[in-house]
């Protein structure tokens, strides 16, 4: 993926109907950094008016078949302004050398659910559907970003290994990991459940 293309259509039917059938969608462009190289801002817009826009505002919000067939912007998204049971969660520079790394493909297996690369590609896009079980949303180095309201997640469509529905029993599990590897970061509220024996949680 590259900031130069705008969403491609033969990848809707990679994005869950659960994401496609709520109609909370917008689109965005992106905009360089001040003082930053390579490093670029996703700002939502109001695909009515050509504008830059509040992607927690209901009246900016569009269907998916509309952001799908807007143009002249370089992708699309996906909005939260209230918890609605989605979890959407940005793996920021996990990709390095065009490997994922431990940490990341071990949230992912535990996930089990729809994962996509990032606008950039060095990053992964999941989404969960479940409740948010701790108060904060950055985790592991600030590398795990995790949000149920207030935001807005790009969605690509390119999905990593195999598309997949979003998976609606792994939320409480994934946090149980977050506490291993982010011991000093969370304090998670869910029962602790233990994490099966294959799933090797890495110490760092």
């Amino acid at each position: 993926m590259n900031y130069d293309s705008s969403f491609d259509p033969s990848l809707s039917d990679n994005i869950p109907a659960r994401l496609t059938n709520i109609d909370q969608w917008l689109v965005w462009n992106s905009i360089p950094r001040t003082g930053l190289t390579n490093k670029f801002n996703k700002v939502p817009y109001n695909f009515r008016t050509g504008k830059p826009s509040d992607p927690t505002s209901t009246d900016t919000w569009a269907t998916f078949d509309q952001v799908v067939q807007a143009t002249g912007y370089d992708g699309i998204g996906f909005a939260i302004n209230q918890p609605i049971n989605l979890l959407l969660i940005d793996l920021d520079d996990c990709i390095v050398d065009g490997r994922v790394e431990d940490w990341a493909e071990e949230l992912i297996q535990i996930c089990d659910t729809y994962t996509e690369y990032s606008p950039s590609g060095s990053g992964l896009h999941l989404i969960v559907e479940g409740q948010k079980l701790a108060n904060r949303t950055r985790f592991h180095h600030n590398q795990i970003e995790i949000y149920d309201s207030k935001r807005f997640l790009t969605i690509t469509g390119e999905v990593y290994l195999e598309a997949k529905e979003i998976n609606d029993s792994t939320a409480e599990l994934l946090f149980q990991y977050l506490n291993q590897i982010s011991p000093t970061e969370l304090v998670v509220k869910a029962n602790h459940l233990p994490l099966p024996k294959s799933w090797r949680l890495i110490n760092l």
